[in-house]
């Protein structure tokens, strides 16, 4: 993972003032994306690119729900989402 140090450590960590990109395509395991559509910490536009751009996503879901409330919320269907993504992906 990269750590954006600003440009100045960045070049003495990375050799360039920018952070590397990850290297998503390099990526080798099954993926599921579930992400919450209320969440004010992400931009859906970005969760959208990242979605566009694994590939090896096995499934995107977004839920109506805010930063905390995959912990906190009496709605536990991501769980149940999150257990069938794995049941049939896993060998």
């Amino acid at each position: 993972m990269y750590y954006d140090y600003g440009e100045e450590e960045n070049v003495e960590v990375y050799g360039t003032e920018e952070v590397p990109d990850i290297p998503l395509d390099q990526i080798q395991v099954p993926v599921a994306l579930i992400t919450a559509s209320r969440d004010s910490f992400s931009i859906t536009s970005n969760t959208e690119w990242l979605a566009d751009n694994i590939p090896t996503l096995v499934e995107s879901i977004s839920y109506p729900f805010d930063h905390m409330s995959f912990l906190v919320s009496n709605d536990h269907s991501p769980i149940s989402e999150l257990i069938r993504i794995i049941e049939e992906n896993t060998e």
